[in-house]
């Protein structure tokens, strides 16, 4: 996390809003994936998206030493995720760096849980996604293996079939995302929830905020 105040801060809130959600869409668009030879999957860290779009009441709530019980049930694409990415990149822990009285802090608390609310649904959309498309390449990269271990292809083949699929996998992704409207949702909602946070910190408390977000 930042908090260093290293580059130019905009002037206006709504230009530092703009900036947060640039560099949220950018951390979305430039995901990066792997094969699992293993598993016959391809795999992806936190859905392919950026952690600010994971953040809830409770990654602003560990801050101060009082998150949620770890036994709460979780929904399948919440346990596909690596929570301590989401706590240290996501925004939530940049809020708790905030000067905050307690009455801004049950606020808060408060618009992150409307705000998971709203992204619940499309992160949930984005994981049956992934998981469809694990589907279609598990056979393909079984084959792959299979192949190889009879000796009927070379090393050099069977990585450039394995690298075929993995970009199959990303071409259908980035289409998924298109067709779904996910990313853009997911975008829009991130905005609106800055815009309230906006609405109640002071200019001050804001530009603290920032700083401490803003890579």
């Amino acid at each position: 996390m930042g908090c260093n105040g290293g580059d130019t801060i905009p002037a206006s809130s709504d230009d530092k809003i703009t900036n947060l959600v640039v560099q949220a869409e950018s951390q979305t668009n430039n995901f990066t994936t792997a094969v699992d030879l293993t598993h016959q999957k391809i795999v992806l860290e936190n859905l392919s998206l950026s952690a600010d779009y994971f953040v809830d009441e409770s990654h602003f709530d560990a801050a101060f030493g009082k998150s949620k019980d770890s036994s709460n049930a979780k929904e399948p694409w919440q346990l596909s995720c690596k929570n301590h990415r989401i706590i240290s990149d996501g925004f939530g822990q940049s809020l708790a760096e905030v000067d905050l009285s307690a009455g801004e802090k049950v606020k808060i608390m408060v618009i992150l849980e409307d705000y998971h609310r709203m992204q619940s649904p499309l992160l949930r959309n984005q994981f049956e996604i992934i998981e469809r498309l694990n589907d279609s390449v598990e056979n393909r990269i079984e084959q792959a293996i299979e192949v190889l271990n009879s000796g009927n292809c070379t090393m050099d083949s069977f990585q450039i079939e394995i690298q075929s699929i993995e970009n199959w996998f990303t071409e259908n992704l980035k289409r998924e995302r298109v067709i779904s409207k996910n990313a853009i949702h997911l975008s829009v909602n991130y905005r609106n929830t800055l815009e309230a946070i906006k609405q109640l910190l002071s200019e001050k408390q804001f530009k603290q905020f920032y700083i401490c977000h803003k890579r």
